[in-house]
């Protein structure tokens, strides 16, 4: 093994100004696409009310009014959506539209798997509007148009959608109102189906699910057909709580099961796993899984519920919960229990989850949960940490004022004056046109676009409560700067910092100018500032400092700060002249990169050992014109009988539990790590050596991921000729 080493010029890099990273929406660009469900679309923009038939037109097509959820399940040739409680029709031999007066059926749609960035069909009719034009002239276009799978053997009374059946359901199970689909996924040419199947509905709000089950489709996903509709039997009981007792009371989450009742499910395959440092956190049992399911459950309280979560080997689908591994924590590393009740909380942020969706975005290197009504976080592995949320559709902005209803005086009802539909009795029905609507469980569809810049544009389904219908929709995400946070000095991320590592600030005049300390003994004033940490239980420290500027200031977290959430404040003097939140973790892995950004290519050093035992050092990069000019210099394997090793420099390691805790991987090939500890020269400063695999000589450039106490750094990237 090599010996401990630094080499000064790649720490200097780090001096230089540089960018925290985030996950970032894209100013404005939530829009709405397509209205997919009901007969009319309706706007109300710029003064101005239109409404025009949707490209579906469920309600004449199929008798469906409206419906709400929309769960994608992705095909290479259509994206099937799962549909909840569903608003129905039929058509009467005057032509009316009549309510059958059933509320409790679901049904599943599809559109056509094609290419969802073609649609603009509503932003296209609002620009219209907004030039004044009260009746615009656009056609859907590229936009799909949805079909609905029918019931061949309705009756003429009856709406003619296929209503979803499970069947090996016992009573009190049903598929009635707010019973309804949670997530699913395809394995092996059949549908899996995660679904409620008891509800408690209180007078009052909120609502409670009692029981989740996995169903499967009787016939083969290949065989689907618009008037040949899937069916489904259970195949085992996922979640149960008992009933509510109080509801005014409810009890809390903690220490009982109930905790997956809405399931969204990301089968992600080893090799993304193996690549993204992901497989030495996960159970050893997984760890050579082919795909694992990760099941991301929120429980029995709705959308008061936190967010947890459950993972098994894709070739146990219908071993039953027996096999599954439910995450329970960190104690040192990820804890894995096989009690549901000992499942433990992700979310710290008042957490409202509900129905929620969760998929791995590879341009982001991110799982992007979204939840509530309507926001976003990501995470770098499935147990978090995860980012704050951000609000992705307002429910009051612009989007909702024009398309839901919202205030008494809004015209947006839940059908269009021109289409009456009628209750049995022969009456117009007003169907609850003055309840205020909001937006609510987003539906990510695993089909985004990866945009040239580095962005991805996710596309998500979105239900309203008035109307009740369901919509295509957009948000563009980017992993960028954002002034505010404390961040790690190497990675840049905000999820957390831990005790004893390098951290940086940014924010807006944090100093008077550019001052750097000497490294050999680091000072808590520089520049005539100050950066005080108040932890968790209130203790203050002042930190020691590394650079200061107008913008930034890179300081050490106080090795003796209590993790949870802590405020640093900058000061001249005994004035606060700027504060920020931080998340204080006793490991927080980050890893330095050249160009000083917490990605690209690594600020390492190759170490080779040939056959007399003679070390040869390179560095695994060049910055010819600064850190923006940084790339990865090709390194030589073939002279390395002894072994070749890794150095890479970071921050937020040392306390780790030890060897078997800390996992990587280089270009997808698992690599021992034979240190991970503190780097002597530098406070803060961290190093991990990892002996590199000889199947990597030819290679070229490779990703290297680092798993610490079951935490993933940034992924960087080095090169092998």
């Amino acid at each position: 093994m090599p010996t401990l080493r630094f080499f000064v010029a790649a720490f200097a890099l780090f001096l230089a100004s540089t960018s925290a990273q985030s996950l970032l929406l894209r100013p404005a660009s939530t829009t709405p696409l397509e209205q997919l469900t009901g007969e009319t679309f309706q706007i109300d923009s710029n003064g101005l009310y239109y409404y025009n038939f949707t490209a579906s037109r469920t309600m004449s097509k199929y008798g469906l009014l409206g419906c709400d959820l929309g769960i994608p399940v992705v095909y290479s040739d259509k994206i099937l959506l799962l549909y909840g409680d569903t608003l129905s029709t039929f058509t009467n031999a005057n032509g009316q539209f009549v309510l059958t007066g059933d509320s409790g059926n679901d049904n599943i749609s599809f559109i056509p798997n094609v290419d969802l960035s073609q649609c603009h069909y509503i932003p296209d009719v609002d620009a219209q509007l907004a030039q004044g034009n009260p009746n615009p002239q656009v056609s859907y276009g590229a936009c799909p148009v949805l079909q609905t799978y029918e019931n061949p053997n309705h009756a003429p009374a009856d709406h003619i959608f296929q209503s979803t059946t499970i069947s090996g359901l016992t009573s009190p199970e049903g598929t009635g109102a707010d019973e309804t689909p949670s997530g699913a996924f395809d394995y092996n040419g059949y549908l899996y189906m995660f679904y409620i199947v008891q509800a408690q509905i209180p007078p009052n709000p909120p609502h409670f699910a009692l029981e989740s089950i996995l169903a499967k489709s009787d016939q083969p996903s290949a065989s689907f057909a618009v008037t040949s509709p899937p069916t489904f039997h259970k195949l085992f009981q996922v979640s149960v709580h008992g009933a509510i007792a109080d509801p005014s009371n409810p009890p809390p989450e903690a220490g009982s099961g109930g905790k997956f009742m809405f399931d969204a499910v990301e089968a992600v395959d080893n090799s993304t796993l193996a690549a993204n440092g992901l497989l030495p956190g996960l159970p050893a049992a997984l760890q050579s899984a082919p795909q694992v399911v990760f099941v991301f459950g929120s429980s029995w309280y709705y959308n008061h519920s936190n967010l947890y979560l459950a993972a098994f080997d894709i070739r146990d689908t219908e071993s039953g919960v027996a096999s599954w591994y439910y995450y329970a924590g960190r104690n040192g590393s990820n804890q894995w229990t096989s009690d549901e009740a000992a499942a433990s909380p992700m979310l710290t942020s008042n957490p409202v989850v509900g129905n929620h969706s969760v998929l791995w975005n590879a341009t982001l290197r991110r799982f992007v949960l979204m939840d509530g009504n309507i926001v976003a976080s990501a995470s770098a592995t499935p147990w978090g940490p995860w980012s704050n949320p951000l609000l992705v559709f307002d429910p009051n902005g612009p989007w909702a004022q024009k398309l839901i209803h919202r205030t008494a005086a809004s015209p947006i009802v839940r059908e269009a004056p021109s289409v009456p539909v009628y209750a049995p009795n022969g009456t117009i029905s007003n169907l609850n046109s003055s309840e205020i609507g909001v937006p609510y469980s987003p539906g990510q569809i695993d089909r985004p676009t990866a945009n040239a810049d580095g962005s991805t544009t996710i596309y998500f389904t979105m239900s309203t409560w008035n109307p009740y219908e369901t919509y295509l929709m957009s948000s563009t995400f980017s992993i960028g700067p954002q002034n505010g946070p404390v961040v790690s000095g190497a990675s840049f991320d905000a999820s957390a910092v831990a005790a004893g590592s390098i951290a940086s600030l940014f924010g807006p005049s944090l100093a008077s100018g550019v001052v750097t300390a000497p490294t050999s003994s680091l000072p808590t004033s520089l520049g005539g500032r100050m950066v005080q940490v108040v932890d968790s239980v209130g203790k203050s420290a002042f930190a020691d400092l590394y650079f200061v500027s107008t913008g930034q200031i890179n300081f050490v977290m106080p090795a003796g700060a209590a993790p949870g959430s802590a405020t640093v404040n900058v000061l001249n003097g005994s004035a606060i002249v700027y504060s920020a939140p931080a998340q204080i973790a006793s490991v927080a892995p980050g890893v330095f990169t050249a160009s000083s950004d917490g990605s690209g290519v690594a600020s390492a050093f190759l170490v080779t050992i040939d056959s007399t035992g003679k070390q040869t050092t390179k560095p695994a990069f060049s910055c010819p014109s600064g850190p923006s000019s940084c790339i990865a210099n090709p390194l030589d394997l073939s002279n390395a009988p002894g072994g070749a090793f890794i150095e890479l420099y970071g921050t937020g390691i040392r306390a780790n539990i030890g060897l078997a805790a800390v996992g990587a991987a280089i270009g997808g090939y698992p690599a021992t790590v034979v240190y991970a500890g503190p780097q002597s020269q530098y406070e803060g400063m961290d190093q991990v050596n990892i002996q590199v695999p000889s199947q990597l000589q030819g290679a070229g450039d490779v990703t290297v991921t680092l798993l610490v106490d079951g935490l993933p750094t940034n992924a960087i990237t080095v090169s092998f000729k």
